[in-house]
């Protein structure tokens, strides 16, 4: 999982994060400092999955957990979206060892992918997918 030696996925993973890291970066950037020109961003578009079946997708809160996590609201976040705020973590940490690893030319041991962590979240993206669903049944789950 850790390791000095960069594999081949990361070479081509790393830049790809960076670019979307900072795009990311870049649009949250713009909506902090011109909210009045993303205002027409407020409409929400229904999700087609729950329109169709009444069943929460497992990407619906995803929008308002990154919401809440821009903005600290960490628990928040996680009852929007469980899987959120740990992607981000990982993200976090990835692109941090990656960097460092890269800047100190193999020194500091960076986090590598691994096809096991796409699983990992993956599941977590399930579990959290039939709990909303099971939960918004039973009355005891809204967004």
């Amino acid at each position: 999982m850790w390791s000095r030696k960069i594999g081949e996925e990361d070479k081509a993973l790393f830049p790809a994060a960076c670019i979307f890291t900072g795009a990311a970066a870049l649009m949250w950037l713009f909506a902090e400092l011109f909210p009045a020109a993303v205002e027409w961003l407020r409409w929400k578009i229904p999700c087609p999955i729950q329109a169709l079946t009444g069943l929460y997708c497992p990407g619906c809160g995803g929008q308002r957990a990154v919401k809440a996590m821009l903005h600290g609201e960490l628990l928040t976040s996680l009852y929007y979206h469980p899987a959120i705020l740990p992607a981000a973590l990982y993200l976090i940490v990835y692109l941090a060892s990656q960097g460092l690893n890269r800047l100190t030319k193999g020194r500091v041991p960076a986090l590598c992918f691994k096809s096991w962590h796409l699983y990992v979240f993956l599941g977590l993206l399930v579990l959290q997918w039939i709990a909303k669903n099971v939960l918004h049944f039973l009355g005891q789950y809204t967004i």
